[in-house]
């Protein structure tokens, strides 16, 4: 498949900034939420290799988000952006979002390895905001407008459900799990097919692209558990 999966003993976030791309994915799993646990059961179940990740999420940066609220970070800051639930405030809407949201990209790294998380990295290929940045940049700023603020369910059953086949529906714009939402990122981007359903992918078909229900294409390089 092309895809080389190793474990880093040591994360120096320092370090791993500098290889980070817009595009890239970020992996989360662990700690103490039950509702994690039971995501990477499934996962596990349904792709057939053990899952250490239950959420996921794209490397963005500043130049490429149209942010709607006024923001001084720095141009070269790091966000992830992800839908799901968080207890960090949104960068943009500064409160706590339940849905599509942004993070800076340090305030998760620590606030993850801190609680005990684990936490993963892929590194695209083909990656078109390496090939053709300004076209990828303005796709990406549009696209942050067209799913600002997009949520899902409040019931923590209905995100359980995104993982059972027997309950599988059609993606709707208004109500994404993580995965499905980078799924259809990367659509909009053309990094994935249109093919396949994204509310059929889980986290962990990122890695394993072999063991889901989809068999989608591979669309990782390099994936490391970083913590």
């Amino acid at each position: 498949m092309g895809n080389h999966y190793s474990l880093t003993s040591s994360f120096d976030p320092a370090d791993y900034k500098k290889q980070f791309h817009v595009g890239d994915l970020v992996f989360f799993g662990g700690g103490h939420n039950p509702l994690s646990k039971v995501i990477t059961g499934i996962e596990s179940c349904i792709n057939g290799h053990t899952c250490l990740y239950s959420h996921v999420g794209i490397i963005t940066r500043k130049d490429c988000v149209q942010f709607v609220f006024p923001n001084n970070d720095p141009k070269d800051t790091l966000y992830v952006w992800h839908s799901g639930f968080f207890s960090g405030p949104d960068a943009d809407t500064h409160h706590t979002e339940f849905g599509v949201q942004i993070q800076k990209l340090d305030d998760v790294i620590a606030m993850k390895y801190q609680s005990g998380h684990k936490m993963g990295w892929g590194q695209l290929k083909n990656n078109p905001f390496l090939t053709n940045p300004e076209k990828t940049r303005t796709m990406l700023r549009k696209l942050y407008a067209d799913y600002f603020q997009t949520s899902f369910d409040s019931d923590p059953a209905e995100l359980v459900s995104s993982c059972l086949p027997c309950m599988w529906k059609c993606s709707k714009k208004e109500s994404l799990f993580c995965s499905q939402f980078v799924a259809t990122i990367y659509q909009h981007l053309g990094i994935l097919s249109t093919k396949y359903s994204p509310s059929k992918i889980l986290p962990m078909d990122f890695i394993y692209p072999e063991g889901s229900m989809e068999r989608i294409d591979p669309v990782l390089d390099l994936i490391e558990e970083l913590f």
